[in-house]
């Protein structure tokens, strides 16, 4: 409804605007005609004393004449300005129109700037929380598995006898403690282990 409302208040006001014109036009038109039948009531009557061979005094027999003509030529004058000055105003208002609309393209700009960088940084956000929701379900599992890992060594370190292995190790598999020969010392620096390339010699 507004929309429409504002096209019949554009509408009505350039209606008025037309009527005003054509009024002041169709008035200087109109007195434009009075000065030509002036004119030609001055001419006649200087003409006719020319032919009566009389001497002609303007400012006393035509002077009702010349100052109907000088009226009709101010009002002229008058609508005239009158005239300028709405086309002035409205060159003026045509002129704001379109500085407004600039003014307006350069709102919406801005706008859909504002509007995309507000979408990019939702969508960052939600990144983020689902990338932090990631990490805590990762630190989670982690935190369950060392849990575990520790749980399952303490099982195996609990449940290990070593006396056990021991018997085992010497009447069922024959072994037994080395000798002083049979032990070899190795010095190994920066290093907590070694490769071995061969089997150690048995005697």
């Amino acid at each position: 409804m507004g929309f429409f409302n504002d096209i019949g208040k554009k509408t009505s006001e350039a209606t008025s605007k037309i009527a005003k014109e054509t009024k002041l036009k169709m008035k200087i038109n109109e007195n434009k005609g009075k000065i030509k039948e002036l004119y030609e009531e001055i001419g006649k009557k200087v003409y006719e004393k020319h032919v009566r061979e009389e001497n002609v005094i303007i400012k006393e027999e035509l002077a009702e004449e010349c100052a109907k003509l000088d009226g009709l030529c101010k009002e002229i004058e008058e609508a005239r300005r009158r005239k300028n000055r709405r086309n002035a105003a409205r060159r003026n208002r045509q002129r704001a129109m379109e500085m407004s609309r600039g003014y307006v393209v350069f709102l919406t700009v801005c706008v859909v700037v504002s509007a995309l960088i507000a979408v990019l940084f939702v969508q960052m956000q939600s990144q983020m929380t689902t990338r932090m929701k990631n990490v805590a379900n990762l630190e989670s599992q982690l935190a369950d598995l060392r849990a575990d890992n520790d749980a399952r060594y303490k099982n195996l370190t609990t449940s290990t006898d070593l006396e056990h292995i021991k018997k085992v190790a010497m009447k069922k598999l024959g072994m037994k403690y080395p000798t002083e020969k049979q032990v070899v010392y190795y010095t190994v620096e920066n290093s907590n282990f070694m490769d071995q390339y061969e089997d150690i010699p048995s005697k």
